[in-house]
């Protein structure tokens, strides 16, 4: 891959850095002065285009795993996730569409300045989450990218999701769909993410098929689960704590 923008360790880093600083200061601006004007308007512009730039990493991810399973010579399970999981796609499209992946995990950050800029707080779930994703595409979309379409497919579908409802798409429907889908599709794509990095892991160290030497380095897959798992447990941490907070106000 040809250097870019944002895609050693110490420019992300750096990226980190300017993120809590900004969002410090707009948390502190908003304490001192109140909600930044037109802030709820200018988050809900922000997730519908986040939304619809999800939407086409949907399609395009989706079109890389079409292809790759069409160039399996038969439909064995074994040999299917192999292609997929441990063997980097010779697509010319791969690596530009990963690069773009990772960009818009900065683009995210904007997200937390929006929710602080509207006078709403952060909890460590959703700072931890948006903090630490540039390192998991870094890691997993750059560093070592044989299978890192799947979890980016749920993901993607995930956010198309999510920002629509951010969005208001509900309320321009009348209908309240995405309370009851965003639960499944959340869990979904950690549960399903966390797996395909398991697995890459076992086939890659234990048994007669270990592959240490081929490819890529392994400690990205590690890292992947582990920030996976980190994400799911906190977002139980917070479900529990707001299910908890509803039945004492009932």
């Amino acid at each position: 891959m040809q250097p870019r923008p944002v895609t050693d360790l110490p420019s992300i880093e750096l990226s980190s850095v300017i993120f809590a600083t900004i969002a410090f200061s707009i948390r502190v601006y908003v304490q001192k002065n109140g909600p930044i004007p037109f802030s709820r308007q200018i988050l809900r512009i922000n997730s519908a285009i986040y939304s619809i730039v999800s939407l086409f990493f949907v399609l395009q991810i989706g079109g890389l795993i079409l292809r790759l399973l069409g160039t399996s010579s038969a439909l064995d399970i074994q040999e299917t996730a192999h292609k997929i999981l441990l063997q980097p796609s010779t697509d010319p499209k791969d690596e530009a569409l990963r690069y773009l992946y990772h960009l818009s995990k900065f683009w995210e950050y904007v997200d937390i300045f929006n929710v602080l800029a509207t006078g709403g707080s952060i909890g460590i779930q959703f700072s931890f989450h948006h903090l630490t994703t540039p390192y998991l595409t870094y890691a997993r979309a750059l560093t070592s990218p044989a299978g890192w379409q799947i979890f980016a497919l749920f993901n993607a579908l995930h956010h198309m999701l999510m920002y629509a409802a951010i969005a208001g798409v509900d309320d321009f429907v009348g209908v309240d769909i995405f309370p009851y889908i965003l639960p499944y599709t959340l869990y979904f794509q950690l549960v399903v993410g966390i797996a395909v990095e398991a697995w890459i892991v076992k086939v890659r160290t234990i048994g007669k098929e270990a592959t240490w030497e081929t490819w890529y380095p392994i400690w990205p897959n590690i890292l992947c689960a582990v920030l996976l798992a980190i994400y799911a447990g906190l977002f139980v941490r917070d479900a529990m704590l707001e299910k908890k907070q509803k039945s004492k106000e009932e």
